[in-house]
């Protein structure tokens, strides 16, 4: 990734003193950044790289399609209906429904 391949923002940011920076509401918008989503940070040459990364299954650990978010976590849904297999299926007063 050579310096010609970079977009300046024109933004800067100071490094707090737990190492912390606060990306811009402009690029978390832009990338589709949300509060707790995981970043993978890499480095090339002297430049530091974030890209957003792929859920993967709190389960199996794969990255394998369909996600579903369970709280601070995803499952996919190999593993979603093994677990429903694993506990008898899901008893009838169950909502299955996603809330709003």
């Amino acid at each position: 990734m050579g310096s010609k391949n970079l977009k300046s923002t024109g933004i800067a940011r100071r490094v707090d003193e737990l190492g912390r920076i606060v990306l811009p509401i402009e690029l978390r918008r832009a990338f589709d950044i949300q509060e707790g989503d995981r970043l993978e940070i890499y480095t090339s040459g002297n430049q530091i790289v974030l890209e957003k990364s792929t859920p993967r299954c709190a389960v199996c650990g794969r990255d394998n399609g369909e996600m579903h978010r369970l709280g601070n976590c995803h499952i996919c849904r190999t593993c979603a209906e093994r677990i429903v297999e694993q506990i008898g299926g899901i008893g009838k007063n169950v909502c299955l429904t996603t809330a709003p």
